[in-house]
């Protein structure tokens, strides 16, 4: 008997033995060269490395680290992944977003719920700083929204979502919180002497900004409050008598809400979306109708009208009506919040919070659904049920977020983890509460009372999309609310005579100073930590020189 045995063969006790070592051909060796097999030294070094190791020639420097490129890391690796499409049109032709989305009409709508559950947490994921191409947009029903139009539910859901992501984009990108954040920490000292020196002359002057704002600015210096970074403080002191901070080590985690507003190439903007709503409200009756019809057949009365169903199978036909209005009178109610809240002055407060309510009413229908729709589902599961983008489970199609990296050139070629069905209706309950205690705002309050609740609202950490609709609605073409002059706000506080109101005191240096001082000052209190971090000091050596002036 041979000594071993070949591929396939079995042993004598029934058990197969493991394949033989591949042989590769030998190169044959030049003139000039001579070829050697260096696999066992390979496999030798790669044994001994362990993680966070790197085998480096001697004239390895941090440049060159830092110039290098790691191959198969998706955040370095441009090339990393190859086996995708390189045109939305390749895509396409390849029926990866097909218009229906399956010739059987249940399949149908399971699919089109799939696809609005993955925009959810594909939204939630954008409002988290990631780039708009490789969230919202990686859908191709989106980019190419016209080819939808014969499907009347995925035409009137992609319609609103894109008007969404227009007005989200429009309140940051005024609200200016967006902009890119470097922090300097050395400025830490000098900022906390200016602080306890500006408290006192801020009283001297009657600026009765008070205690709890002076309280929340030294807490933003010592980092107490975290919005926009997470910091580790691994040794910290304050000793009295305005002795300077000591900070021994500090670490940051800064978030790219730079990257928010980033959509370059991409089709925000549409003839017919101040449209969106009728239209979505047409087929959100059209469905309240079927589900109208399917109760009135379960109960056995008679119907007034002959309603086509919304899928072929009359067991589930409830089920997924319910699924898709709740789904659909979130994203309207969600749309009205963002243009109730843009009116002028304040004026659509009031209606906003109503749509709020509604919008956390029908989350709650949202997630009772993922029970009907976990049992029904179709198609292929992802691979994690916990880390799913769907209720129901399934991989939605009609999504590639490699398509913006290659067309589109500010796109950073690296990979975005989208948040989980679950961690997006959680994030959205609580920017919704977010949104609420904005729009609770009595538009009446003093400039002391609203630096009050800005700190009260800073406390839960709240997102860009908040903080940029707070600020937008403090300041209005330079008035509080839209409806008062700084500098008229600025006269009364300081209890300037009434002769020297109007016209002059808008000629006044001082006032025009001051005035541009509290609303960059608003502004920095509606921003993250880590660009308040940035901010701060310089504007504190400003309100200095400002008092220095008041006194000479």
């Amino acid at each position: 008997m041979a000594s071993r045995l070949v591929q396939g063969q079995e042993g004598e006790t029934g058990g197969r033995l493991a394949d033989p070592p591949i042989s590769y051909p030998i190169i044959p060796a030049g003139e000039q060269t001579v070829w050697a097999d260096v696999s066992p030294l390979i496999a030798s070094a790669c044994n001994d490395l362990q993680d966070g190791q790197l085998i480096h020639g001697e004239n390895f420097s941090l440049f060159a680290a830092m110039s290098a490129l790691e191959i198969m890391d998706p955040k370095m690796d441009a090339g990393v992944e190859k086996c995708g499409y390189y045109s939305i049109e390749e895509a396409i032709e390849n029926n990866v977003a097909p218009v229906p989305l399956s010739l059987n009409p249940t399949l149908d709508v399971q699919r089109v719920i799939d696809v609005i559950d993955h925009l959810f947490s594909c939204e939630a994921t954008w409002y988290k700083g990631h780039t708009l191409a490789q969230t919202v947009f990686s859908c191709i029903y989106l980019l190419r929204i016209e080819r939808t139009s014969s499907h009347a539910l995925l035409h009137s859901y992609c319609r609103i979502m894109r008007a969404t992501c227009n007005a989200v984009i429009s309140v940051v990108s005024d609200s200016r919180t967006h902009e890119p954040l470097w922090l300097q920490i050395g400025a830490f000292m000098a900022a906390y002497r200016d602080l306890c020196g500006c408290q006192l002359r801020l009283r001297d002057c009657k600026l009765r900004l008070g205690h709890e704002l002076m309280v929340s600015v030294v807490a933003i210096l010592l980092g107490d409050l975290v919005m926009g970074a997470r910091q580790e403080v691994l040794r910290a002191a304050i000793w009295p008598d305005a002795i300077p901070l000591l900070v021994i080590g500090v670490h940051w985690e800064v978030v790219e809400e730079d990257l928010f507003t980033m959509a370059y190439g991409l089709p925000l903007k549409g003839e017919g979306d101040e449209k969106c709503l009728s239209i979505l409200n047409s087929v959100e009756e059209t469905i309240s109708r079927q589900l109208r019809a399917c109760k009135a057949q379960s109960l056995k009365k008679k119907q007034l009208e002959d309603i086509e169903p919304l899928q072929s199978n009359p067991d589930l036909e409830e089920g997924y009506c319910r699924a898709l209005l709740c789904r659909l009178r979130f994203r309207k109610h969600y749309y009205l919040v963002l243009t109730s809240m843009k009116k002028p002055q304040g004026k659509g407060l009031e209606l906003a919070r109503k749509h709020v309510a509604s919008c956390l009413s029908e989350l709650t229908h949202i997630t009772k659904s993922q029970e009907f729709l976990r049992a029904l589902s179709y198609g292929f599961h992802q691979d994690d049920i916990q880390s799913s983008t769907t209720a129901s489970g399934c991989r939605p199609i009609g999504f590639d977020a490699s398509l913006n990296n290659r067309f589109s050139a500010p796109t950073p070629p690296r990979a975005t983890h989208i948040l989980s069905w679950k961690e997006a209706v959680s994030y959205f309950q609580k920017l919704l509460s977010d949104l609420d205690f904005v729009c609770s705002l009595n538009t009446d309050l003093v400039l002391d009372d609203v630096f009050c609740f800005i700190v009260q609202f800073q406390k839960p950490q709240p997102d860009l999309v908040a903080r940029a609709h707070l600020q937008i609605l403090l300041i209005q073409d330079g008035k509080l609310y839209g409806k008062e002059f700084f500098h008229d706000i600025i006269s009364r506080e300081l209890g300037l005579p009434e002769l020297t109101k109007g016209k002059e005191h808008q000629k006044n240096e001082f006032i025009v100073q001051l005035g541009q001082l509290i609303i960059n000052l608003l502004k920095i209190l509606c921003a993250n930590t880590a660009w308040q971090r940035r901010k701060l000091g310089k504007i504190l050596q400003d309100w200095s020189v400002l008092s220095l002036q008041v006194h000479a």
